[in-house]
């Protein structure tokens, strides 16, 4: 049931009323009118109280409100958009175009969905500062379609809009806290999916058509109030995993694809007692020795359960630095290095410079 304010305050008043100074006292100073209109206001209370609410609709702490998107991707569908207001008009055409410029009428179902994923993960910034004068643009798919700019509510609002015009069912997910949003939807095959655009700007691949297990790794949520995404033919990440059969394999591979052209790998282990460990510790490793342009290893490892058999599963990305990124020089790097070094030691295996006696680093004056 819905929390009604003007229920509970009517409710307060006539609690009030009768414990305070007693009904029949009350009501013989009290006018018809007055008496009938608070009875109205409790009666319209109730009605509202125990009207069914809308399952699109969802309110994120004080910030943004998920809204009803049914009305517009209907309209696209049926081609009659009588009966949408001017905004909602603007917001299908807005996302007829994107369809219209991605969606080819040759592609299966899925191929669709890739291209409407593709274009919202490229196109769309989860960059928002200095967009705060009005948050609610950056969850509304009219608002994040013109300033192409989103927090995930607005990434999975957006989402959602587009796969629902091409026929594909589709809800907002979040954790616990509604601190994070995401998609679940489900394909031809008759299973759901999770799709995370906003984690997908920076690591496409890795958050696209995942499976459940492998997606709670990295997402936190009650399962119990969304449909299970058991889906595995459109899971890419599994499905075109690298096996490898002992954890030191990675290393070659990680090479040839810091080397190669692609931006996403996944690889596959099954999985040991260590397995995931092992993984998680040599890719770091990696990832902490080279340097990319531009660029930056992003990865993760988690253990995922497909046709019986458990699988230590890692998705690698090379995930671009955000616009208006400046690395740290060389030199400041050694500076800061060694006043954490002379602060707290060394770190183990460290090879951050000579630290002895001779350094003539004032670290009084560099620590300010």
């Amino acid at each position: 049931m819905k929390f009604n304010l003007k229920y509970l305050i009517a409710g307060l008043v006539c609690a009030v009323i009768i414990a305070g100074i007693g009904v029949s006292s009350y009501i013989s100073a009290m006018s018809v009118n007055e008496i009938r209109g608070l009875k109205g206001m409790i009666e319209e209370a109730k009605e509202e109280a125990n009207a069914p609410e809308d399952p699109e609709y969802v309110k994120i702490g004080e910030v943004y409100e998920i809204k009803p998107t049914k009305n517009i991707s209907d309209a696209y569908i049926s081609g009659d958009e009588s009966a949408l207001t001017d905004d909602e008009k603007k917001t299908l055409q807005l996302a007829s175009e994107v369809i219209k410029e991605v969606v080819k009428d040759d592609m299966s179902l899925y191929e669709k969905e890739k291209a409407l994923y593709d274009w919202v993960t490229k196109n769309i910034s989860n960059e928002y500062e200095g967009m705060g004068a009005n948050p609610q643009q950056l969850a509304e798919p009219g608002s994040v379609l013109v300033t192409k700019t989103a927090v995930c509510v607005g990434f999975a609002t957006t989402y959602k809009l587009l796969v629902n015009m091409i026929g594909i069912d589709c809800m907002v997910e979040h954790d616990f806290e509604k601190s994070h949003s995401w998609d679940v939807l489900k394909l031809d095959d008759g299973c759901w999916y999770i799709c995370d655009c906003y984690m997908g700007v920076s690591a496409r691949m890795a958050n696209f058509n995942l499976n459940q297990e492998y997606a709670l790794a990295n997402h936190s949520f009650d399962v119990s109030q969304y449909p299970v995404a058991n889906g595995m033919k459109y899971f890419p990440a599994f499905n075109e995993k690298k096996d490898i059969y002992k954890p030191e394999d990675v290393i070659k591979l990680m090479a040839e694809f810091i080397e190669g052209k692609s931006d996403f790998m996944s690889i596959g282990l099954k999985k040991t007692s260590t397995s995931n460990a092992a993984l998680e510790y040599l890719i770091s490793g990696i990832s902490s020795r080279v340097e990319l342009k531009n660029a930056y290893l992003d990865y993760s490892v988690s253990n995922v359960k497909i046709d019986g058999v458990e699988y230590t599963l890692a998705l690698i990305s090379k995930s671009t630095m955000n616009e208006g990124y400046e690395e740290i020089p060389e030199e400041t790097i050694e500076k800061y290095d060694r006043l954490l070094d002379h602060q707290f030691g060394e770190m183990e295996g460290g090879d951050d410079g000579d630290s002895g006696d001779d350094d003539e680093t004032d670290y009084t004056e560099a620590m300010g």
